[in-house]
């Protein structure tokens, strides 16, 4: 992560929540100690969010917990714009990856939120999804000045990038979502989606071949980190940090995540004040989640299949 300070009034950070595969050998002690984490920590409220504070190095949300710092980061008004870059990919055609990403986006937005009556309402949250552009997709690995160009230009883009991945720890991340903020309200003023299909393999498949990462469940979780959420420390969220190919449906606690961020009946989130989504007014600070992504872990997940140290399984960074 890197931080920039032009002014008093500005300020650049940037951390990433992609997916990573780190492969390394499990003992049964180093299990044990995961375990009695993740126990320690899953409570009632598992489910973290994303704030202005920078992602320490080496951080991991599973060991961790919740950053806590800073302050939450939402959308301040809807709908969120987004749009597939037209080329998609070799492996999966615009036509297939667009069904894909609506309905990974409209799961977060069609979440029930339970009433104090009993009933249920949908968390004051909407997208809409965009024709798809030719637009040349800039990282903001280029700089700061392009990182505010593309938070200027908006709408929010989804690219694949078949050709090569520039980031640092590059053979280990699958995906990595950037957002735009305003380093005091919070406000999410723009976010860009970038998936790995240079070195792994995605799959439409549900579920995916031996070796492949499934799109549906890439778009879910990335979604989740599009609109605040950080990862939750609950073992069967779609938040949770370690990846699996069924986590396409969201959990109790993803929904409770989602409904606080954007609580029904509102016209804003919790945090911030109303601006132009896709604008770019003074003071904003650009943060690339990555972390929040999966890694390949050699562990045992309760309720899935027994991984051995050879056979790792995926880890959401």
């Amino acid at each position: 992560m890197t931080a920039r300070r032009s002014s008093p009034a500005r300020r650049s950070e940037r951390a990433r929540l992609g997916f990573v595969v780190a492969r390394f050998p499990v003992s049964s002690v180093a299990f044990a100690l995961i375990v009695a984490v993740l126990v320690a920590s899953a409570d009632a409220r598992a489910y973290c969010r994303t704030t202005t504070q920078p992602v320490p190095a080496n951080y991991n949300p599973v060991l961790s917990g919740c950053i806590t710092e800073g302050t939450p980061l939402a959308w301040p008004s809807m709908p969120v714009a987004f749009e597939l870059n037209q080329a998609a990919s070799t492996q999966v055609s615009l036509a297939e990856a667009t069904p894909v990403f609506a309905a990974a986006f409209q799961s977060w937005a069609q979440a029930s939120c339970p009433t104090e009556d009993g009933g249920a309402e949908q968390p004051a949250l909407s997208f809409e999804m965009l024709s798809p552009t030719a637009a040349p997709f800039v990282p903001c690995e280029a700089g700061d000045e392009a990182c505010e160009q593309a938070e200027g230009n908006g709408p929010h883009q989804i690219v694949f990038r078949d050709d090569d991945w520039p980031y640092q720890d590059s053979e280990n991340t699958i995906a990595l979502t950037t957002v735009s903020f305003g380093v005091d309200s919070g406000d999410i003023r723009a976010a860009n989606m970038e998936i790995n299909s240079f070195q792994h393999v995605i799959s439409l498949d549900d579920p995916p071949p031996t070796g492949a990462i499934s799109l549906a469940a890439i778009a879910t979780h990335e979604a989740g980190h599009f609109v605040g959420l950080a990862h939750s420390q609950k073992e069967s969220a779609v938040m949770y940090a370690y990846y699996d190919p069924g986590m396409t449906t969201l959990t109790t606690d993803d929904v409770d995540a989602i409904c606080d961020v954007y609580p029904p009946g509102t016209s804003s989130p919790k945090s911030g004040c109303s601006c132009d989504v896709a604008g770019r007014p003074g003071g904003a600070a650009a943060l690339s989640l990555a972390g929040l992504g999966l890694a390949l872990v050699a562990v045992r997940r309760r309720h899935r299949r027994r991984s051995s140290a050879s056979e790792p399984s995926p880890f959401l960074g």
